[in-house]
């Protein structure tokens, strides 16, 4: 903008010379937006030359962050999955999962996509008896008759299957399964959801 006799942001400056006269003109780069947006089941983060500028926790609606930056700017754009979650990479301005480098000549669009690579498995062992049940991904949960209430978690990918086996002590018998397994024959499903 103008400074001195003139001011405002007007392209032209008039102004009658009755005397000495003093006229600046201020100039900046102008800014432009990148625009981030986050979706998935997953949880995860998107930086920008190493500083975190959009975030989303998974499971919500699209996470929509803009930032503002000169125009000409040259950016370095990175995904980064949180636990439990993959990161599966850019799309808009950026594509693939890798760090993605950028030159902001004008407003530029990216989308980030996340997506859940475990979920929780929950085993709770309860009644008057006690025991231990061992799931073939390797959780072991325990319970004693001093002790009959046990809950035993574990993150297990996407997918996997797992079958569990009781085995109660001496002094116990199995009753049932309850939750995503019932009655008492052998248990088995998939990691498709969180499981208990």
């Amino acid at each position: 903008g103008w400074t001195g006799v003139c001011s405002g942001l007007a392209t032209t400056c008039t102004t009658t010379l009755t005397q000495a006269r003093t006229v600046g003109a201020t100039f900046s780069r102008r800014q432009v937006d990148l625009t981030t947006t986050l979706s998935g089941s997953g949880a995860g983060t998107v930086s920008v030359n190493g500083a975190v500028v959009c975030s989303t926790p998974g499971n919500i609606p699209a996470v929509i962050c803009s930032q503002s930056f000169d125009i000409g700017s040259s950016v370095t754009v990175t995904g980064a999955a949180m636990s439990g979650s993959r990161f599966n990479g850019f799309g808009g301005a950026c594509s693939g999962a890798s760090a993605c480098s950028i030159v902001l000549t004008g407003p530029l669009t990216i989308t980030a996509n996340f997506s859940v690579s475990q979920y929780l498995l929950t085993l709770t062992l309860s009644g008057t008896g006690a025991g231990s049940v061992v799931s073939s991904d390797g959780m072991t949960c325990t319970s004693t008759l001093t002790n009959t209430l046990a809950v035993c978690t574990k993150m297990v990918e996407v997918g996997n299957t797992v079958s569990l086996n009781v085995n109660p002590t001496v002094e116990s018998m199995f009753d049932s399964y309850s939750g995503d397994c019932t009655g008492k024959s052998s248990c088995s499903f998939q990691m498709t959801a969180q499981r208990a």
